[in-house]
């Protein structure tokens, strides 16, 4: 039975505010290797980030009452361009929190795009907090960077583009994690169409600095807190990654 992010994916309004983003062979590095490496160039994307993609199908599948509301989120950069372009391309007003420390670059990014900049914290946590407050206070919708439908399915996009652009002829896909909407997205699209070969992606994804933190949420099936945020040590590409059982 296909899992019901499958359908949210392949209906994802991102292609509204997104492109299709080029898969990329990196010429130089894949010699360097002795293996073929390609790149997905969300670096390409209106805000150069794949961001775009799950905030703007969340505010786009947001109801007329819900959208005359307004939105808020908490980010220190490409959430909040995602959300401050998806925002002005549906035609209403949206709050970024982002912390104090947030280079000026990124504020006045957010701000060009039209969107209300609150400056609060001196990091992510606190600024989430600052904006679930805001939320309550103006009754704003909270659009989440990893933690919902919507914004899974768009980021789930980027998998449906990569398996047509490669026809599938991939031995691995390495997914960033921090919050985890992008693997998500990605590894439920994969399993949908290869099975159990996407278990291995969901392994292979979380950097081996934080593996005893990542095992814990995939064993249990419920969310936990990360404990690391030491940089992930080299990965060798011309060795086999021993995946767990």
């Amino acid at each position: 039975m296909a899992s019901p992010y499958i359908e949210r994916i392949l209906k994802a309004r991102v292609y509204d505010v997104a492109i299709e983003s080029p898969l990329e062979e990196a010429r130089r590095l894949s010699a360097r290797l002795g293996n073929r490496v390609l790149l997905k160039r969300e670096d390409l994307q209106p805000v150069f980030s794949f961001k775009l993609r799950g905030a703007y199908n969340r505010i786009a599948h947001l109801s007329a009452a819900a959208a005359q509301r307004g939105v808020v989120c908490a980010s220190a950069g490409n959430h909040a361009q995602g959300v401050a372009l998806a925002a002005r391309r549906r035609g209403i007003n949206a709050v970024v929190v982002m912390p104090q420390t947030t280079p000026h670059i990124k504020v006045q990014a957010v701000l060009d795009l039209g969107a209300e900049v609150v400056l609060h914290g001196d990091d992510y946590d606190s600024a989430h907090e600052r904006s679930l407050q805001l939320a309550r206070e103006r009754n704003l919708v909270f659009v989440h960077p990893f933690d919902d439908p919507d914004v899974i399915a768009g980021q789930g996009s980027i998998a449906v583009e990569i398996l047509r652009q490669s026809g599938g002829e991939l031995d691995a896909i390495f997914v960033p994690v921090g919050g985890g909407g992008l693997l998500a997205g990605i590894a439920v699209y994969v399993k949908y169409l290869y099975g159990a070969w996407a278990r291995s992606l969901s392994r292979c994804a979380a950097d081996r600095s934080m593996r005893s933190c990542w095992s814990r949420p995939t064993r249990s099936a419920r969310p936990s807190r990360m404990c690391s945020k030491t940089p992930a040590p080299s990965w060798n590409p011309r060795a086999r990654w021993p995946l767990p059982a």
